[in-house]
C-alpha cells in the first residue's frame, strides 16, 4: 500500500511539475551531479520525480509544496512591501495558494533553487560543480492557457487592460509589458497610416512638412508609452523592483552584506569597478566595431551598385544576385564574431542582476543590428545620390580601366544616376526583409527540427528503451517535446519593433505610405510573437521588471536621429532635378537646426503629458507598519518527503548504463 501511494504522489508530480531540471546523462559524473541536485532539492523542502528523458538525458520533475510556496512569496512581498512596490499593508502577506500567480510561483521558485548560495539560495548552476552536468533548468508550458490565448487573436484587434493582467499573471511583467508595448505601438501606427497616407496623395514628395509630423508623432509615441508603462507598473507592483531584483547566478561578488532595506542578505561588487570594466569593454567595442562594420557594409554596396548598374557583360540577372551574396559573406562572420565577443566582455563585466546582464549585452548587440538596418539608406542618401556620378565615373571606372585584368564590361558602360534607388532600397527593407525575417524566426526553426527528427528516425540507432506508466506517457511526451525547444529570445521581438519604428522616424518622405505598410505588417507581427512563445520557445522563467528603459532610451536615440535625417533628406532630395552636392552641404544645416526643433517639441510633449512618481512612504513608517505583524519569513520547512527519488535516479541511471553497454557490444 505504501508503495502504491508513492507512486501515485510521484506520477502527480509527473503531471504537473513547477520546474524541469534536465540532466547530461553522456557523462560519468552524470550520477553524481543527479545525486547532488536531489539532495539539495529535498533538504529544501521540495518534492521530486525521476524520469527517462531523451536519448542524452534525463528529467527531474520539481514541485514545491504549498508551505514552501507561501513562505518564498511572503518574504518575497515583504521585500516588495518595504521598498515602496507593494503599498497596501493588509495585503503583504498572503495565505492561500490559489491567490499566488503562476508566473510568481515560477519565478520565486526558479530564483530561489538557481540564486547563489550566499544569499541563503540553492546554488543549483549549471557553471558549478558539482552541476557541470545540468542541461537546463525550465518550467514547462500551460497548454490549455497557450491554446486559449493564440484562439482568441484570431478576432482581437487591440489588448484591454484584463488581457495584459492575464499575460502578466501567466507569463510575468517582462512578457506583458513586450505585448503591451507591441499594441501601443500598433495601435499609434493607425494613427501613422492616415498621415502617410495624407501625405502620399496631397503632399509633394520629399515634404518637410509630413517630416515635421513624423517627428512628432515619434515623440508622442515614446511619450505616450512611458506613461503607459509607467501606469502598468503601478498596477502590477513592479516599481522599484531592480532595486530588489536576486543575484544571476554567473554573478562573483566581493562582499555579502545585509540589506539595510529588506534586512536580507545581499552579494554586491564594488560599482566603481562594475562601471569601469563596462566602459574599458564598451566605448572600444563601439569605435572598433562599428568602423569596421561600416567598411565591409561600404564594400558589399560598392559591389552592389557595380554590378547591378554599372556591369553590362553577359549573365546580368545573375550578375545581379552576387551583391546579395557578398554582404553576407563579408558581414555574417564578423556578426558571428562579434556576438561571441560581446557576450564574453559582458560576462567580464560581472553585472549583478540577470536584467543589468541583458541590458549590457543588448546595447552591445543593437549597434550591429542598428547599422545593419541602417547604413545602405544613409550611403545612397547622402553618397550615391549627390556623389554617385563623380565616384563612379572619375573613381571607380578609372581604377578599374587602371588593372592588369581588363574590366571592359565595367570601365566601357556609361552609368546614369538611378533615380528610384533609394526608394528601391527603401521599399526592399519594408517589405522583403520582413518576409525573410518571418521565414527565419517561424519557418526555419520547424524545419531544422523536423530535420533532425527525420535524420535521428532514420539513422540513429534507437538503443533507450523507454517505457512510459500509461498515467504519465502523455505528460512526459509533451515535456521532451519542450526539451528540444531553444530559449524565448525577448531582444529579437523587442529588435524588430524598434528597426521598424527607424525606418518610419528616419526614413520614411522617402515613401509616405509606409506606415500603412507597416500598420498591416504589425497585426502579422504580434501573431507571429504569440506563435513564437507558446509553440517555438520554451516557456520563459517569469521576470518582474518595472520598464523597459532601454528600449525607451534606444526609441529617443533613434527619434533624435529622425530629426536629423528626415528633414535633411527632404531638402536634399525634393525637387528630385536640383540634387546638387552643394545641397548636401545645406541639406546638413537643415538637419542641424531641426534637431534643436526636436528637443524643444521634446520638451513641450513631455510638459503636456508627465509621468508621476509613483508616491512612497519613507522606510521608516513601513516598518513600523508591518512591526508585529510578520514573523520571521524563512525557517526551515518541516516536509515529510513522500517519495523516494533516489531510488527512482538508479533505476533511471541503470536504463542508460543498459544503453551504453548496447553500444559497445
Amino acid at each position: 500500500m505504501e508503495k502504491l501511494d508513492e507512486n501515485r504522489i510521484s506520477t502527480e508530480i509527473v503531471n504537473s511539475p513547477d520546474l524541469v531540471v534536465e540532466i547530461n546523462t553522456k557523462n560519468q559524473e552524470s550520477e553524481k551531479t543527479v545525486r547532488a541536485v536531489i539532495r539539495e532539492l529535498l533538504k529544501a523542502g521540495f518534492e521530486v520525480a525521476v524520469r527517462a528523458g531523451t536519448e542524452s538525458s534525463l528529467f527531474l520533475l520539481v514541485k514545491a509544496p504549498a508551505e514552501l510556496v507561501l513562505q518564498l512569496i511572503n518574504k518575497d512581498r515583504t521585500c516588495s512591501f518595504l521598498y515602496g512596490s507593494l503599498n497596501d499593508v493588509e495585503n503583504v502577506r498572503i495565505y492561500d495558494i490559489a491567490l499566488v500567480d503562476s508566473s510568481d510561483r515560477i519565478r520565486i521558485l526558479y530564483e530561489y533553487i538557481t540564486g547563489i548560495k550566499k544569499e541563503k539560495c540553492l546554488g543549483i548552476v549549471p557553471s558549478e560543480e558539482p552541476y557541470k552536468n545540468l542541461v537546463d533548468i525550465y518550467p514547462l508550458h500551460n497548454s490549455n492557457v497557450d491554446q486559449k490565448w493564440m484562439s482568441s487573436w484570431r478576432f482581437k484587434s487591440f489588448l484591454k487592460i484584463q488581457d495584459l493582467d492575464k499575460i502578466k499573471s501567466e507569463y510575468g511583467s517582462q512578457i506583458a509589458l513586450h505585448f503591451a508595448f507591441q499594441d501601443t505601438f500598433r495601435n499609434m501606427l493607425g494613427i501613422l497610416a492616415v498621415w502617410g497616407i495624407l501625405g502620399h496623395y496631397l503632399f509633394q514628395q520629399y515634404s518637410v512638412v509630413y517630416s515635421i509630423g513624423m517627428s512628432i508623432w515619434g515623440i508622442c509615441f515614446i511619450q505616450l508609452w512611458k506613461y503607459k508603462e509607467s501606469q502598468l507598473s503601478r498596477r502590477w507592483s513592479t516599481n522599484y523592483s531592480e532595486y530588489y531584483e536576486k543575484s544571476r547566478e554567473e554573478f562573483h561578488p566581493s562582499t555579502v552584506q545585509v540589506n539595510n532595506t529588506s534586512g536580507t542578505l545581499q552579494s554586491s561588487y564594488p560599482h566603481w569597478k562594475m562601471v569601469l570594466r563596462s566602459l574599458i569593454t564598451t566605448a572600444p567595442l563601439f569605435i572598433v566595431s562599428g568602423i569596421i562594420l561600416f567598411i565591409l557594409i561600404s564594400i558589399a554596396f560598392s559591389f552592389d551598385v557595380t554590378l547591378t548598374e554599372v556591369y553590362s557583360g553577359p549573365f546580368k540577372p545573375v550578375v545581379g544576385l552576387l551583391p546579395a551574396l557578398i554582404f553576407q559573406i563579408l558581414t555574417l562572420p564578423f556578426n558571428i564574431f562579434y556576438t561571441v565577443v560581446a557576450e564574453k566582455l559582458t560576462a567580464w563585466e560581472n553585472q549583478r542582476t540577470k536584467n543589468k546582464y541583458q541590458s549590457s549585452l543588448g546595447s552591445k548587440i543593437f549597434l550591429q543590428h542598428f547599422m545593419l538596418s541602417y547604413t545602405a539608406l544613409i550611403l545612397i542618401s547622402y553618397v550615391y545620390g549627390p556623389f554617385g556620378e563623380h565616384l563612379i565615373s572619375n573613381v571607380l571606372q578609372n581604377k578599374a580601366a587602371n588593372m592588369t585584368m581588363q574590366l571592359s564590361y565595367i570601365t566601357d558602360s556609361k552609368f546614369k544616376l538611378n533615380p528610384l534607388r533609394l526608394r528601391n532600397q527603401y521599399f526592399y527593407f519594408l517589405t522583403n526583409a520582413q518576409v525573410i525575417n518571418y521565414f527565419t524566426t517561424l519557418a526555419v526553426p520547424q524545419i531544422i527540427s523536423y530535420l533532425k527528427s527525420f535524420v535521428k528516425s532514420k539513422f540513429s540507432a534507437q538503443r533507450l528503451s523507454i517505457h512510459d506508466n500509461d498515467a504519465e506517457a502523455k505528460s512526459l511526451n509533451s515535456i521532451r517535446k519542450q526539451s528540444e525547444l531553444s530559449k524565448y529570445d525577448e531582444y529579437n521581438d523587442y529588435k524588430d519593433l524598434v528597426l521598424i519604428f527607424g525606418y518610419l522616424v528616419m526614413f520614411s518622405p522617402i515613401y509616405p505610405l509606409a506606415p500603412l505598410i507597416m500598420y498591416v505588417n504589425s497585426y502579422l507581427m504580434v501573431r507571429s510573437s504569440v506563435y513564437k512563445l507558446c509553440k517555438l520557445s520554451k516557456r520563459p522563467v517569469a521576470a518582474r521588471i518595472e520598464s523597459i528603459k532601454d528600449w525607451n532610451q534606444r526609441l529617443t536615440f533613434i527619434s533624435w536621429m529622425g530629426s536629423i535625417t528626415m528633414p535633411s533628406i527632404s531638402y536634399l532630395y525634393s525637387p528630385l532635378k536640383s540634387l546638387t552636392k552643394q545641397k548636401l552641404y545645406y541639406s546638413l544645416l537643415v538637419g542641424f537646426f531641426s534637431e534643436h526643433l526636436w528637443f524643444l517639441l521634446r520638451h513641450t510633449i513631455s510638459s503636456l503629458c508627465p509621468i508621476e512618481e509613483t508616491p512612497s512612504l519613507l522606510l521608516q513608517e513601513r516598518e513600523q507598519l508591518l512591526h508585529g505583524r510578520i514573523e520571521e519569513i524563512m525557517h526551515s520547512v518541516g516536509h515529510l518527503q513522500k517519495t523516494n527519488p533516489f531510488e527512482e535516479s538508479s533505476e533511471v541511471l541503470a536504463l542508460y548504463r543498459s544503453a551504453e553497454f548496447k553500444k559497445t557490444i
